[in-house]
């Protein structure tokens, strides 16, 4: 099994006669970035600095901010699309809250002290 083509939402493996087949690289999309300038600078400040949805989060508060209480229809899309993004992301700290909690549950389950340790470790 390859963990370097794993996917965290299919980490399965399966064996066809042909040999291991490795189904989430089926099924997950592929970004293929085009830098339009310099690839290298590029690659770079979005792997040290901010990532594209980082950037593009600072330049909508930014608008919003400029924008105040206007309300053109292209304010408003961006309000909308600021909305649902937060919507994605309060979604997907809900997913990591729900699996951490059954991780910690399996943990109480099959190893008490580890659990114990474990929660020592981040307590305030």
């Amino acid at each position: 099994m390859s963990t370097g083509t794993m996917q965290p939402w299919f980490p399965f493996t399966f064996n066809f006669p042909s040999g291991d087949v490795d189904l989430a690289s089926w099924f997950s999309p592929n970004l293929n970035v085009t830098y339009a300038g310099t690839p290298a600078i590029e690659r770079d400040v979005v792997e040290r600095v901010a990532s594209f949805g980082k950037q593009l989060g600072i330049i909508t508060d930014a608008v919003l901010e400029i924008a105040g209480e206007r309300g053109g229809e292209k304010v408003k899309r961006l309000k909308q699309l600021a909305e649902e993004i937060e919507a994605v992301k309060a979604r997907h700290k809900s997913d990591v809250r729900r699996a951490a909690k059954e991780a910690i549950e399996r943990l109480a389950k099959t190893d008490e002290s580890e659990l114990k340790a474990l929660l020592s470790r981040y307590r305030e």
